[in-house]
């Protein structure tokens, strides 16, 4: 038999320092453990019938922490920690990837990053590797309120506080999922963590049947579907003026020629000596009319939002009320 493929997901974790990140990886990786015991201890994660499920986490606070030996901060540190972290997230796709011959929807293999993600171009660079690996993404925004997170990191000793003041900016600078404006977090979902000094609910939290179907959302390349899209539509609307432009010059010049046949006729009734010379004359400032009208549509369409038949009727109209105007000044000079 052919081997299967455990299909992957990457879920990135978005939240405040002490927001309870780890501490709902630390539950996801515990309820995963539980799967791979044998009947009858082995037990389901609530509310489904997912298979065994594989966790790797990438904690990149932990990643920083090996880095670091000193207390204060230092930026380039926090910046090649990051990086290592991506890196460790490459190796375990790039590894799947190699196994992958197939795919069985009963199982999941799912690969946690442990990190606060409050800017949205740190969730972005993720989604890069999911794409270059064709796995899916679920994005999990753990929303709690800033006061509690104070209370709970007050709680914690050593490297794994944070200053008050980096809560209270990250707070102000977060960046929530936004599916509307970005299509790439479409997959993505929003979970109010208990306030302090209560518990989270972790398995009334956590999701496993929405985890397991995101394999199947994998992120398109944004960038490049919407300058397709653009081209297309640029396209579209060329076509479209092309057309338009066409359908008005042919509605004008119908119109010339029916005015010139009414000259005729009136100049006949008239009759003018020079009808001739005259009529030569009208055709050729209803022409320049026609010319000047059709000129400033051409420069209109390419902003036109009304109804085409509407705007159509409007240069009509115009395009009468001027050439009423030039016959009314031919035939006055014969009367």
């Amino acid at each position: 038999a052919t081997p299967t493929a455990t299909p992957t997901v990457i879920l990135i974790l978005v939240g405040l320092p002490a927001a309870g990140k780890s501490s709902l990886a630390a539950f996801v990786e515990r309820e995963a453990e539980a799967r791979k015991l044998p009947p009858p201890e082995a037990k389901k994660p609530r509310g489904n019938e997912l298979g065994p499920v594989s966790v790797q986490r990438i904690s990149f606070d932990d990643v920083l922490f090996e880095a670091v030996e000193a207390k204060s901060f230092d930026p380039k540190l926090w910046k090649e920690s990051r990086s290592t972290a991506f890196s460790k997230l490459d190796n375990i796709l790039k590894e799947n990837t190699l196994k992958r011959k197939g795919v069985s929807e009963s199982a999941l293999n799912l690969v946690i990053l442990d990190d606060n993600m409050y800017y949205r171009s740190m969730r972005s660079q993720a989604v890069q590797y999911a794409r270059r690996y064709q796995v899916g993404v679920a994005i999990l925004h753990l929303e709690a309120d800033v006061e509690s997170c104070l209370h709970r990191n007050a709680k914690r000793a050593g490297k794994a506080r944070v200053k008050d003041e980096v809560i209270r900016k990250m707070a102000a600078l977060l960046q929530p999922p936004d599916p509307s404006r970005f299509p790439w977090e479409k997959n993505s979902r929003a979970v109010k963590v208990a306030p302090f000094p209560q518990r989270s609910d972790w398995g009334a939290l956590v999701d496993w049947e929405w985890m397991q179907k995101s394999w199947t959302h994998i992120p398109i390349n944004v960038e490049e579907e919407e300058r397709k899209r653009l081209e297309r539509k640029e396209k579209g609307a060329k076509s479209n003026q092309a057309s338009f432009a066409h359908q008005a010059e042919m509605l004008l010049r119908k119109m010339v020629k029916g005015f010139v046949i009414r000259a005729k006729d009136d100049l006949k009734e008239r009759n003018v000596s020079n009808a001739k010379g005259a009529l030569k004359d009208l055709c050729k400032q209803l022409g320049t009319l026609k010319t000047d009208l059709i000129f400033k549509f051409k420069r209109k369409i390419v902003n036109i939002a009304e109804d085409q038949g509407s705007f159509l009727n409007s240069l009509k109209e115009q395009y009468i009320e001027s050439a009423e105007q030039l016959m009314s000044k031919l035939l006055s000079s014969y009367s």
